[in-house]
């Protein structure tokens, strides 16, 4: 049974008010975790428009092309119609995730001075693996390598902004776009997220200093002797860069993953059209400061915080 049978299967016998469709960058990851990006050595895309169960589909491309992405996406939202034929709930809502950008991610790693682009980005000449030490003695790729993956995957989003544009029921949650502002070598330092209420004032009060995580690899610092004695931090160490991706440098941390689904449930409340919010309920750090403190649990509840803080009393039952 796969997980569209069981939506199917739950969509009729009880009913399904919101489906969050959210897609990770699998798609183009291969091409960056191997640093496989030879474009004199096919196969580098998957090129054909047919779903990838089809015998002869060849496993070894390491990157979907953007015309590829649309197919498989496409018949993707087809099977969902079908299985949400017979919803009880006919107002149900769908929010389609955007595919975040890989090369913000720290398991890549910048050689050289970052450079700015057109668009007012910045990238390196050359990247590698982020514990390599030198470009000379790793795996490396170009910059034009790494934007040209980025491209790819920037032509997956539109493709889902699309879909989104075209269905009334339809709800757009950009999470690429808020990484992207997230993005701290990305912005050359000067990240343009606004955090959520009550966020920074909590890592602040936490962390006891002035630092506020980003999207850098996770590094900590030993503290001065005369700071130890007044530090909540294990061994007298502290937060000295990073804080949103995890050790493996791909992966988000719970602090991340509570951002994530602040930003779901702003685009829930607007679909729900849900005007009355609590002034003092509406703190993220009142629910998060556990998150924050320790970093490591996970957020099994973190939408039943976010939903009773903005009034949608959503029940698990209901959301797929």
């Amino acid at each position: 049974m796969t997980q569209l049978d069981w939506l199917s299967f739950y969509a009729e016998s009880k009913g399904v008010e919101h489906i969050v469709i959210w897609l990770g960058s699998n798609n183009a990851l291969s091409s960056l975790v191997d640093l496989n990006l030879d474009f004199q050595s096919p196969p580098l895309f998957r090129t054909d428009t047919e779903p990838t169960n089809i015998p002869g589909f060849d496993q070894k491309a390491v990157l979907y092309s953007v015309e590829s992405f649309k197919s498989d996406f496409s018949a993707l939202i087809q099977r969902l119609d079908v299985a949400l034929a017979h919803n009880r709930y006919r107002d149900y809502k769908v929010y389609l995730v955007t595919v975040p950008e890989l090369t913000i991610a720290p398991y890549l790693k910048g050689f050289g001075e970052p450079k700015r682009q057109q668009d007012g980005t910045y990238y390196f000449d050359t990247y590698g693996y982020f514990f390599a030490t030198s470009p000379k003695v790793a795996s490396t790729i170009t910059m034009e390598q790494a934007r040209f993956v980025d491209r790819q995957i920037q032509g997956y989003n539109k493709h889902i902004k699309s879909i989104v544009s075209s269905r009334s029921n339809f709800h757009l949650v950009d999470i690429a776009g808020e990484l992207n502002k997230l993005a701290y070598l990305r912005n050359n330092g000067k990240p343009t997220y606004v955090w959520p209420k009550g966020a920074t004032e909590a890592i602040l009060s936490s962390l006891g200093n002035d630092f506020i995580p980003d999207t850098r690899l996770y590094e900590t610092e030993r503290l001065p002797w005369w700071k130890r004695w007044f530090s909540w931090s294990a061994n007298g160490y502290r937060v000295k860069k990073g804080g949103l991706f995890s050790l493996d440098g791909l992966h988000p941390t719970a602090i991340a993953q509570g951002l994530f689904a602040d930003e779901m449930m702003k685009v829930i409340r607007k679909a729900e059209k849900k005007t009355r919010i609590d002034s003092h309920s509406n703190d993220f750090a009142k629910h998060n400061d556990h998150i924050i403190r320790y970093n490591a649990r996970m957020l099994q509840c973190k939408c039943a915080h976010l939903g009773k803080q903005h009034n949608l009393h959503l029940r698990p039952r209901h959301t797929y």
